[in-house]
């Protein structure tokens, strides 16, 4: 990705105008349904075809009751299928104008905060720690630790310099930077991503459920209905009166109210997946997780808490693991909310240890890979110096030679190789 070098005086703000009118808002636009078409589109299909064709048959032979039937079985399935998932596309709707995201910009040579939507490739931007990355952005000065796990699934931060280029949609875990915004909204990497989720489409499992039950209906009715005008033909009679026989045949086998039943089942489902904190965007997904049997997913934990929590300590000759715990926690900064952090904090907590009181404290810097603090455990101790970062780091700021258990041999590589 090319931008052109960067000026701390940011854009002026006629170029950012024109800029804006040629490249639009940063945002994704999602163009949801009407009202209509989503209950429109719910009469497209195996069995409202079926249904629909036994409408106009019975309409041409110039019944009433039977297609005011058919008709508001058709209509009491699409309108209740639109409208449930019209309510949680609203409710989505709701949750977005909630997020709105701020960025801080330098136009005309003075910083300023402006909505997110409103930058154009061009802008000069900074980010900090905690910061939302609003747009895809070559990073001028600076150095940050980011979360990608929303665009690339990765469960740990990556750390991005000078030169790299640090993506809309992360999150800032450590560090500042400032940069020159790239692309925006559909040309970013999050845009082209949503454009690949929206564009992405396939029949459900209950669709194709359904599609093989009307199938082998269809096939039977089909062999009735010849069996009945061969035995009608070979006596010689008129095929006239038979038509309401096959169009009692169609309705009587055709499952007029499964679509139905399924949409009320899977509007209660999603109902209770709500109150739990989930918010259901679609019907068909309540009924792919209803369909699983087992839930294969890759190594970044892309559907879990995405949290990391501390395994075991490997504490050195004459130290107790929760010593070690301590004093790491002490060189922690909770703020950060890094994957490190809260792994530590939470340890700390859930074995109810005391935590050290800091006289100053250091926050982790990407570019020397540490953080330290300074405690005086005893109020008439010495002042203790704690370092927490790369294990090739620490080792390097020793005074005399660690010693290691075995299985953490693998972890001190050379400083140059982290």
């Amino acid at each position: 990705m090319e931008v052109a070098p960067h000026n701390k005086q940011g854009l002026s703000e006629a170029d950012a105008q024109a800029t804006l009118a040629q490249h639009g808002y940063n945002e994704v636009r999602e163009e949801p349904p009407s009202r209509l078409r989503a209950i429109v589109k719910r009469l497209w299909g195996p069995i409202p075809w079926m249904l629909e064709i036994a409408l106009v048959l019975e309409v041409a032979l110039g019944k009433t009751i039977e297609p005011a039937i058919i008709a508001g079985w058709l209509a009491f399935s699409a309108i209740l299928g639109g409208v449930q998932e019209r309510r949680a596309q609203s409710a989505l709707d709701l949750l977005r104008s909630r997020l709105r995201v701020n960025a801080r910009v330098c136009r005309d040579g003075n910083w300023r905060l402006l909505p997110a939507r409103e930058l154009v490739p061009g802008d000069y931007v900074t980010v900090t720690t905690g910061d939302l990355v609003p747009a895809d952005c070559v990073i001028d000065e600076g150095t940050v630790d980011v979360d990608q796990a929303a665009l690339t699934g990765e469960s740990t931060s990556v750390s991005r310099s000078k030169g790299e280029t640090i993506y809309s949609g992360s999150t800032v875990r450590r560090g500042n930077a400032t940069g020159t915004v790239a692309e925006t909204g559909a040309r970013s990497y999050f845009g082209r991503t949503a454009e690949l989720v929206r564009t992405a489409s396939s029949a459900s499992h209950l669709e194709q459920l359904l599609f093989s039950v009307v199938r082998y209906l269809v096939t039977i009715d089909a062999v009735l209905a010849a069996i009945l005008a061969i035995v009608a033909l070979w006596r010689g009679e008129d095929l006239l009166p038979l038509v309401p026989f096959f169009l009692v045949l169609i309705i009587a086998t055709v499952p007029v109210t499964m679509p139905a039943a399924f949409t009320v089942a899977n509007a209660v489902e999603a109902r209770r997946l709500a109150n739990e904190g989930v918010l259901v965007t679609g019907l068909s997904a309540v009924q792919e997780a209803a369909t699983m049997d087992v839930l294969c997913v890759d190594k970044t934990g892309t559907l879990t808490q995405n949290r990391q929590t501390l395994a075991g300590i490997a504490a050195l000759p004459g130290e107790k693991d929760d010593d070690v715990l301590a004093w790491a926690a002490a060189a922690c900064d909770e703020a950060t909310q890094g994957a490190l952090e809260v792994a530590i904090l939470g340890a700390l907590r859930k074995r109810a240890i005391p935590q050290h009181v800091r006289e100053k404290f250091i926050p982790f810097d990407p570019a020397v890979k540490r953080s330290e603090a300074y405690v005086r455990p005893d109020d008439n101790g010495p002042l203790v110096h704690v370092v927490l970062g790369s294990p090739a780091v620490v080792t390097s700021l020793a005074s005399s030679p660690l010693s290691f258990p075995p299985f953490c041999k693998s972890w001190l590589r050379p400083a140059r190789e982290f």
